[in-house]
């Protein structure tokens, strides 16, 4: 491992090492409470569903769409 003197370091390089520091302590202390679990069927399904909504919505193809069975929402 090679050392780092803290005085040759720029502003910027000392707050992403700091930055950096921390974010490995604390994924070493907490780690990743959801690590090995798994989505539930129903679950991953809302999700879907509410992304592709979102994407309609930021992109604003409902408006000029023509019309669709459903809810008139692509993938609805």
């Amino acid at each position: 491992m090679t050392e780092t003197i803290v005085s040759n370091l720029t502003l910027n390089d000392l707050r992403d090492l700091i930055r950096t520091e921390i974010e490995q302590t604390l994924l070493e202390l907490l780690g990743d409470p959801d690590a090995g679990l798994e989505l539930r069927d129903d679950l991953k399904q809302r999700l879907q569903q509410s992304a592709s909504v979102g994407c309609v919505r930021r992109v604003g193809l409902r408006r000029n769409a023509p019309e669709l069975p459903g809810d008139g929402l692509v993938g609805g």
